[in-house]
């Protein structure tokens, strides 16, 4: 498993771990003065984000959305920590799940001096959301990576995934810098210029699918 912190101070760690058969970031948000963490995206191998919580208090698992890779690692660290899971209502595998916090648009998760806010953006599912911390890290799940807007499957879909990106996510500040499900991240502005040059070229149709800003 890689780890790796990607901000690191006496107030704020940010750690990103690379789990399980698809390649998926966890990611560990801590205040280590309290010391207390949050977890997002519970993917596989909880032993190892257990490891990484360490002696920390879990304050609650944040779910991105439900999809099978990405709650693979969710029941036994639910059960290891007793943290509750908080999951939008409008995602499909919501209720099997039980979430004792349904996350919402605007609301925000303390993690001691510091907060996340939540952001809805449905596209890639109906409940998928991402969470901003401090107009700095953007949490961002399956919404969007480098190259690319997460997978859709239909027409109808992309075009709420585009809805999210233009209202909610390029709206940000663009040094924000978003943090994907999968990979490496990129920043709000660079997203947003791919993006651009994608919008500014004919097309026949609405694409959905795998759809690549440059290709597609």
């Amino acid at each position: 498993m890689k780890r790796e912190s990607l901000v690191r101070s006496a107030t704020l760690e940010v750690i990103r771990m690379v789990v399980g058969p698809f390649d998926n970031n966890a990611y560990l948000v801590r205040d280590p003065t309290v010391p207390c963490s949050v977890v997002i995206d519970a993917a596989a191998e909880p032993g190892r984000i257990l490891e990484a919580i360490g002696q920390d208090r879990l304050l609650v698992i944040l779910q991105t959305h439900a999809h099978m890779d990405h709650i693979q690692g969710l029941e036994t660290l639910r059960r290891r920590t007793g943290a509750p899971v908080g999951i939008h209502p409008l995602e499909p595998e919501a209720q099997g799940l039980s979430p004792e916090l349904s996350l919402t648009d605007g609301g925000r998760i303390e993690v001691g001096a510091h907060q996340l806010e939540i952001l809805h953006t449905p596209g890639h599912t109906p409940g998928s959301v991402c969470f901003l911390l401090m107009d700095t890290f953007c949490f961002c799940g399956d919404v969007v990576f480098p190259g690319g807007p997460g997978k859709t499957w239909s027409s109808e879909g992309f075009l709420q995934i585009i809805q999210s990106l233009e209202k909610k996510i390029y709206m940000l500040s663009q040094a924000v810098r978003l943090l994907p499900g999968h990979g490496e991240g990129i920043t709000v502005g660079e997203s947003r210029r791919e993006y651009e040059a994608f919008r500014s070229r004919p097309r026949v149709g609405i694409p959905w699918g795998d759809v690549l800003w440059e290709k597609t």
